[in-house]
């Protein structure tokens, strides 16, 4: 047997009306200690205090719910003899219980749109700021894709254009720098080859011919003087001896030790392939292989003094690639050997 809360409330008596005359008294007394207030607002004041004593009344009951159950207890008994029903006690106290363990208790609602509209309005704020991130996120990667940024054809030609527009700005740099026409027309070749490139997306193809560019660029530069070091006690030629696969020694070579200056004296770096490990070496120094008889010569004109007056080997002029041998051998100008950068 239920009882609701609508009958429960019907049950409790109403609350006492504000009795003018306690309004009046309260009044009087209020002036006697000289505040003086309107009816009205003495008739608001004690309809304040009326609503305090009622909730204060509420809040009594509700702490005291054992006195409740047992007065819900008696009425219900008591009706049920008056109506005729025969119910137990224990029934009674049961439906007693079973009214008050549900009494606060909360069930979701069917699932429906509605429901589903109502869950979307609560978390209106929730949903919307994940969908401007979702949304930004999905732009980024988008422009990232566009742009070029993630691996594919796309970057491949972005990447390419790039290399090729680079290429472009060392062959501007060599024609700037050069007169030479074999030059100018192996850079044009090149670059024809770049564009080849470019349309088939081949940037590391390009980036290859872009190194091999710059480093022509870069040796085009370049000026100095390259000449034989003079100085007592140190060595200026030697010869290159090696064991053969019979333990016998055999000479490989004559070589004197050349340096790379600018007109100021400062060293001027170059790239050299060594003849034996066939690597290269970006130095200032190194050893440039000459014959027989021109090594005996400088080593017979510095075991005269302790000097050597022949002391240029060669000249490289700025806007050309090679170097220009000066030093005379016993047939005009030498012809340039190898190179070593370590003996």
């Amino acid at each position: 047997m239920k009882v609701s809360p609508m009958a429960q409330q019907q049950q409790q008596a109403p609350p006492p009306a504000i009795d003018s005359a306690e309004v009046e008294s309260a009044r009087e007394v209020m002036r006697e200690q000289g505040q003086d207030f309107t009816l009205v607002e003495m008739t608001r004041i004690m309809d304040v205090a009326s609503t305090l004593r009622r909730e204060q009344a509420l809040v009594e009951q509700q702490l005291n719910i054992d006195q409740v159950k047992a007065k819900l207890r008696e009425r219900l008994l008591a009706a049920a003899e008056v109506s005729g029903d025969s119910i137990s006690a224990e029934q009674v106290d049961v439906a007693v219980e079973h009214y008050y363990d549900r009494l606060h208790t909360y069930q979701d609602p069917p699932f429906g749109l509605g429901t589903a509209l109502a869950h979307v309005y609560v978390r209106r704020g929730t949903i919307m700021k994940w969908a401007i991130a979702i949304g930004a996120v999905v732009a980024i990667f988008w422009g990232l894709l566009a742009g070029g940024f993630f691996p594919g054809e796309r970057r491949d030609a972005k990447l390419a254009n790039q290399a090729y527009e680079r290429l472009e700005e060392t062959n501007e740099a060599i024609r700037q720098v050069t007169n030479n026409s074999s030059i100018e027309k192996e850079a044009a070749a090149t670059l024809a080859t770049a564009k080849a490139l470019r349309e088939e997306g081949d940037y590391q193809a390009l980036e290859g011919l872009i190194a091999k560019q710059q480093l022509l660029a870069q040796t085009l530069m370049q000026q100095y003087e390259l000449t034989i070091p003079s100085v007592p006690g140190q060595e200026s030629a030697f010869p290159m001896d090696y064991t053969d696969a019979n333990s016998q020694t055999v000479r490989s070579g004559y070589y004197v030790v050349v340096e790379a200056k600018a007109a100021d004296g400062t060293p001027v770096r170059v790239q050299v392939r060594d003849r034996q490990t066939g690597k290269m070496t970006t130095t200032s120094k190194w050893a440039e292989q000459v014959p027989a008889a021109v090594y005996n010569r400088l080593k017979e004109d510095k075991q005269a003094d302790g000097l050597l007056d022949d002391r240029l080997f060669g000249v490289k002029q700025r806007g050309e690639r090679d170097l220009e041998v000066r030093m005379q051998g016993d047939s005009g100008v030498l012809d340039r050997g190898g190179q070593l950068t370590e003996w």
